[in-house]
């Protein structure tokens, strides 16, 4: 690759001094990082994937013999913009050597021995294979928000080299690198380990170091390309609030198919030396704990409550408990732990606990909660639809919502922003996503839709309204003496009258 000192750093040029690549200000610190794990995110527009294949180049030329791989989630995607962009540049940078480009395995091979791969990986099992004993010491992810935070898991799980040095002598680092939009079944953890800089829900504390994680934020005014570009710039700006939100500012507190687009940060947070006081001054109020169980998936335990501020009542979860691979047993007692003697009127547990087996979930932690003094739990409601509208419902209200999330559940707080639609199967419904968002949506839904949801009217006031609508005397008897029977039958067969 015809390079000259002469010209300036990481740019590329053709034998006649041509730029072929001059990167951006953004790209050259992609360019210049040696972070572990590197997010370049933003606006569309904005460089992405031109960085990517440079960074990979450049890697490739810098390690002699080293592997480098390019991913996308399929491979339709991966041909239609990183093969196609690299194929274009290949001609221009490799004219002379045309069968360093394999069509066929999609790979490109170095003089030095080095090898670029470009994959596709459609789910986590492919990347199980893919990434099982490999040795890429750069993984550049193209749209990393279109992965979940297992498949990223696996990938940087082969994300390592046995070289050690670089042909300047310095020590090789093995690398991360994602590209991506705000937006995506993978925003969660994108947001939370780049752009906060903060562990992922349940992460152990142990395996997370905030040095390890870059966010460089690159807009499509970073790009010279497209800054001045009035046309695609109006492109961007003409889509709906929550798309130029993401695609134009690169904000990743708005997205597109956010499911909760009318979560307000400031209307729902309610500070818990507030809820404390509260719950001491009104101890009559209700309090009740739902339960989404998992195992491999996480545990959600969370503690709510009605409150009454300013006349106005207010469904509150005050407590949380988030937590992976713990058993049954193990599960009721932290749960007993944390309850610290509270009375509380219903447990809700996932429906799907529940079974005729003498083992089953729901009875391993029942016995541990009752034999501590609480209550068994019940099989929560789980109406998907009717459950996330609810909270929608809730969430819409101002100028505070109805429903408040106490400053001591910060994982909650976390969650409900990034729950998305099921699009385009089930707008109305979250989409499954496999992420520990779910299971506290799932939580949070369990909590109210059981709880808060119209219940049945009661017996006694369904007969005095039928009653009242009979004019005829004897009628009326008749009905009061089938009515009064009735009664005496529930309550020989044990039903508790409303």
């Amino acid at each position: 690759m015809p390079m000259s000192p002469v010209y300036k750093p990481y740019c590329v040029y053709d034998e006649s001094g041509t730029p072929i690549y001059e990167p951006s200000d953004k790209q050259l610190l992609l360019h210049q990082t040696r972070a572990k794990y590197t997010l370049y995110g933003g606006s569309r527009g904005s460089g992405k994937s031109y960085a990517a294949i440079f960074e990979s180049i450049f890697t490739c030329l810098k390690i002699p013999g080293c592997e480098v791989v390019i991913v996308r989630r399929s491979f339709p995607q991966l041909e239609q913009s990183i093969l196609r962009q690299f194929e274009k540049l290949h001609h221009q940078i490799y004219s002379n050597d045309p069968l360093a480009w394999n069509h066929a395995s999609n790979f490109v091979r170095f003089d030095n021995g080095s090898k670029l791969y470009f994959r596709s990986c459609q789910n986590i099992d492919s990347a199980r294979q893919m990434f099982k004993g490999s040795q890429y010491v750069l993984i550049c992810v193209d749209e990393l928000t279109e992965f979940t935070l297992d498949e990223f898991y696996e990938m940087i799980g082969g994300n390592r080299c046995p070289i050690k040095t670089d042909i300047n002598g310095d020590p090789v680092v093995s690398r991360f690198i994602g590209m991506t939009n705000p937006g995506g079944i993978g925003h969660a953890f994108c947001k939370a380990l780049f752009v906060d800089n903060q562990q992922v829900a349940g992460q152990d504390v142990d395996l997370y170091d905030p040095s390890d994680y870059k966010f460089i934020k690159a807009l499509v005014t970073d790009n010279p390309v497209y800054a001045l570009d009035k046309a695609y710039l109006k492109s961007l700006e003409s889509m709906s609030p929550a798309l130029v939100a993401a695609y134009r500012w690169g904000d990743w507190n708005v997205f597109s198919g956010q499911y909760f687009d009318n979560f307000v940060p400031t209307a729902v947070l309610l500070d818990e030396d507030e809820i404390l006081l509260l719950m001491n001054q009104q101890k009559w109020q209700p309090r009740w704990m739902s339960i989404d169980w998992g195992y491999a998936h996480h545990a959600v335990v969370l503690w709510h409550t009605t409150l009454v501020k300013n006349d106005v009542t207010y469904y509150v979860t005050y407590k949380e408990f988030v937590i992976k691979e713990m058993g049954e047993a193990a599960l009721g007692q932290e749960i007993v732990r944390l309850n610290k003697e509270q009375k509380l009127k219903h447990v809700y547990l996932s429906p799907e606990c529940f079974g005729d087996a003498p083992h089953s979930r729901a009875k391993l932690i029942g016995d541990v909660l009752v034999a501590n003094g609480m209550n068994r739990p019940i099989p929560a409601n789980n109406e998907r639809i009717d459950g996330w509208r609810l909270l929608y419902n809730l969430l819409n209200d101002r100028p505070t919502c109805s429903y408040q999330i106490s400053t001591a559940c910060p994982e909650t707080f976390k969650a409900i922003p990034m729950l998305i639609r099921n699009a385009p199967l089930r707008l109305e419904d979250v989409k499954k996503i496999d992420q520990v968002e779910d299971d506290i949506g799932d939580c949070i839904r369990y909590g109210l839709m059981s709880y808060i949801h119209p219940r049945k009217k009661p017996d006694e006031v369904e007969y005095q309204e039928k009653l009242a609508k009979i004019t005829d005397y004897t009628q009326k008897n008749i009905f009061s003496l089938r009515y009064q029977e009735k009664m005496k039958r529930k309550k020989k067969k044990g039903f508790k009258l409303r």
